[in-house]
């Protein structure tokens, strides 16, 4: 992901195979991934699991985010659930310690 021209996020994101078949063709560049997920193909993220940890960027990570080796970072892991507590992503991203903001809506 790309702010302002600036990378600031890498994710990697894994579906279960029955619901990438239905979303391959999701613009993921475009609106929230959650929201197209919803509203394009019927399927809800009821949940989601979240564990966060900051950390140091990796060679490989520091030359795609555009930062010095053994930069901050924050790392996220996520699993997000559909009815029923059926796990359908798990997504591991990396994000810019400089650029990284996190915001929870805790209900």
């Amino acid at each position: 992901r790309f702010h302002r021209g600036d990378p600031f996020l890498l994710n990697d994101c894994f579906f279960q195979p029955d619901i990438w078949q239905r979303i391959e063709r999701a613009d993921l560049a475009g609106p929230s991934l959650y929201d197209q997920m919803k509203d394009l193909f019927g399927i809800t993220v009821t949940h989601v699991d979240e564990v966060l940890r900051a950390d140091q960027a990796t060679p490989e990570e520091s030359e795609l985010l555009a930062v010095p080796a053994g930069s901050p970072v924050l790392r996220v892991e996520r699993t997000a659930f559909t009815f029923g507590d059926r796990p359908i992503e798990f997504r591991r991203a990396v994000g810019r310690g400089d650029h990284f903001q996190y915001r929870a809506r805790l209900r």
